[in-house]
């Protein structure tokens, strides 16, 4: 008998997949599309989610356990960035709204000499927004692909404030960034993710 949170994990996957043949048949030229294709060696959204799921998994233990499912991969993002268990919730595209949320905050308060040039950018932004805090205070889906347009600009920066450690974080946390950047495209023009 599959578990509930197993069904669940699978659809995710299916979501992903979803997601990502919505936006390459609309918009193959998609900036968060095309970074996801840049860091991964797999063209297909299929084989794109399988590789995103391998390269989280401890490859020693993948024999044994097979890949995590998508929604697993968020979890454990948000967990190795400092969010703790009880603050998660069963839905990924939640979850990757608080990454979002956390790594600008981390950001920000790791490199204080960057909110400002941060500060500048989300004014030409326009929209009404005075500075990269008050995104976050916002919590709207534009001003929160507004988060994830600030966060994808200074990605090598993000991973380094947020010590991540090895290749496949590395290349794992961004995905999960441009992937919640994709899905909030999506809601903003009333497509479903």
């Amino acid at each position: 008998m599959t578990s509930d949170k197993n069904r669940n994990g699978v659809a995710s996957n299916v979501r992903l997949i979803g997601l990502l043949t919505e936006v390459s048949h609309k918009d193959s030229q998609n900036k968060y599309l095309l970074d996801l294709y840049k860091r991964h060696d797999k063209y297909s959204p299929d084989s794109l989610v399988q590789e995103i799921r391998e390269d989280a998994s401890n490859t020693l233990l993948r024999p044994f356990k097979g890949s995590p499912n998508y929604d697993e991969v968020v979890r454990m993002v948000a967990e190795k960035i400092g969010i703790k268990k009880q603050e998660l919730t069963e839905d990924e595209a939640e979850n990757e709204l608080l990454i979002l949320q956390k790594m600008l905050k981390d950001y920000v308060k790791k490199h204080p000499e960057a909110e400002e040039k941060l500060n500048m950018q989300v004014k030409e932004m326009g929209e009404g927004y005075t500075d990269v805090l008050s995104l976050l205070k916002m919590n709207s889906t534009r001003s929160l692909l507004a988060v994830a347009s600030v966060l994808t600009g200074i990605m090598p920066g993000i991973v380094t404030a947020a010590a991540i450690a090895g290749p496949a974080w590395r290349k794992i946390v961004p995905s999960v960034i441009d992937i919640a950047a994709l899905r909030l495209q999506q809601k903003q023009e009333g497509t479903p993710s």
